[in-house]
């Protein structure tokens, strides 16, 4: 009896697998619901923000910049969002991006001139909408594989809704309210992000797992095919076979003509 002398098991590093489904679809409209109560109000600036910075004597001059500096922060704060992520759970960046959003319009709800607006609007939601927005696709891109062209197809639903409601929502409010009072129940709608980031549930679990490659474990693929099949050749009789569980050799007559010694 032979034994093959295995190289030492190497421990594997695992990711959890795509479920396609399942909780993933709750996933899905967590994201459609962060969409529609965030991203959708940026469209309604010219509604929302017309009349005071009219008030403020910066019809046109402040609202580009406004804009400008919004869009420029929510597009920069990519450089921080991917390292953030490395350090905190997808549900977490989208936790801190719904908080300093609806912040962002908390403030500007006392805003009285161009700089406030700037700092509080642009600034402050435009960070939290780079850090929602990012790590919302990256929870769906974790829970579908397969079917991850649908997934985020229903979740964009949400932000084609919020442009077509939160516009109506608008105007209502100013009509009821003024500027200060639409911007705080503004402001307590887009929390409803926070509770659509809690449905980003992190995946975790052994049983749904598959090996990734990871760079420790890339010097063991230097080993030469001469050297692992060496290794996986290697024959050692086991100590406690005794010779007379060694079967014998018996002399087989095949077909009359020849014969030949086998182990039988």
């Amino acid at each position: 009896m032979t034994q093959k002398q295995r190289p030492p098991a190497v421990p594997a590093l695992c990711k959890p697998l795509a479920p396609d489904g399942g909780w993933g679809w709750m996933v899905v409209l967590g994201v459609a619901l962060a969409n529609m109560t965030t991203q959708s109000l940026v469209s309604t600036f010219g509604l929302l923000f017309g009349q005071a910075l009219h008030d403020m004597g910066q019809a046109t001059t402040g609202a580009a910049l406004v804009m400008n500096f919004m869009s420029a922060t929510t597009n920069l704060s990519g450089l921080i969002t991917g390292p953030i992520m490395k350090l905190l759970s997808y549900r977490q960046v989208a936790l801190i991006g719904a908080v300093l959003f609806s912040m962002g319009l908390l403030l500007s709800s006392m805003a009285t001139n161009i700089t406030h607006l700037i700092l509080t609007y642009s600034i402050l939601s435009g960070l939290g909408l780079g850090l929602t927005g990012p790590s919302s696709f990256v929870a769906l891109s974790t829970y579908f594989n397969t079917k991850r062209g649908r997934a985020v197809g229903l979740a964009l639903v949400g932000t084609g809704m919020g442009q077509m409601l939160m516009p109506q929502v608008v105007r209502f409010f100013l009509e009821w309210y003024d500027f200060s009072g639409a911007m705080l129940l503004l402001s307590a709608i887009s929390l409803h992000a926070v509770f659509a980031a809690w449905l980003y549930r992190p995946l975790e679990g052994p049983s749904e797992s598959k090996p990734v490659e990871d760079p420790e474990l890339r010097s063991l693929r230097r080993i030469s095919n001469a050297e692992m099949s060496s290794e996986l050749g290697m024959e050692v009789i086991a100590p406690e076979v005794r010779e007379d569980e060694v079967k014998k050799v018996k002399e087989c007559d095949l077909e009359g003509k020849k014969k030949s010694y086998t182990r039988c």
